[in-house]
């Protein structure tokens, strides 16, 4: 474990090597979350954060706004971690987040764990070594019935997210105003599903959505989704 001190902002402690001081980067100096200016957080919100690996964005979240943040992070030793960066600032919970609640197998790749995921296939096809265990996971609808509103959802949780935003009830996004989404430009299991599924099921919940570029590895994007009423 490496701390890396961010000048003018905070210390955050991750795994040493190349694989989380690029996601440092891309969110801290690339700001690949801030191209939509409707989705930089602002004081006072309430921003849900899925898929929150070691903290770094629920981090850059705080120094950017008073907001209230709820981290959902599966990954054991992630969450440690992002209970040293950010647990006295926001809550935290060790849990995957799917349309589903229970236990689910989540894929862990010791050496780059940014990139745990519980999508069956996903990284053996890629001949990506991974260590399974069994995680709990929570259902979206019990997150944003449990939250309440929420002004910023961010998800990136390497291709589960098809699952999350397809099959969760309408309802489940009723209180949602605005999200940030990395996603796989392609199901990861069934290719006939693409990301513009997910952008049209956004639509359809009266966000206007910008599908976005390339993202942090070649295949990602960053999908941003604001209702037409927020404010």
């Amino acid at each position: 474990m490496v701390t890396h001190h961010l000048r003018g902002g905070p210390a955050l402690t991750v795994e040493a090597g190349p694989a989380d001081l690029r996601v440092i980067n891309e969110i801290w100096i690339a700001r690949c979350y801030a191209g939509d200016g409707r989705i930089v957080p602002r004081a006072g919100w309430t921003v849900v954060d899925i898929g929150a690996n070691k903290g770094i964005f629920a981090a850059w979240v705080l120094h950017q706004a008073a907001a209230k943040i709820h981290c959902y992070e599966p990954d054991p030793a992630n969450y440690a971690c992002l209970e040293q960066n950010v647990g006295r600032h926001a809550e935290t919970v060790r849990a995957a987040v799917g349309s589903w609640s229970g236990r689910v197998t989540l894929y862990q790749v010791p050496q780059r764990r940014a990139l745990s995921c519980i999508v069956p296939g996903r990284l053996q096809a890629r001949g990506t070594d991974t260590e399974p265990v069994e995680v709990p996971i929570v259902s979206f609808q019990d997150v944003a019935r449990r939250i309440g509103p929420i002004d910023l959802l961010k998800v990136d949780i390497e291709g589960a997210e098809y699952d999350l935003i397809l099959n969760s009830p309408d309802e489940s996004f009723a209180s949602v105003q605005r999200i940030a989404l990395e996603y796989d430009v392609v199901h990861p299991v069934n290719p006939e599903i693409k990301g513009r599924d997910v952008a049209d099921r956004l639509r359809a919940l009266r966000f206007e959505v910008d599908e976005g570029s390339d993202g942090v590895w070649t295949g990602a994007r960053i999908m941003t989704a604001v209702r037409t009423d927020a404010t």
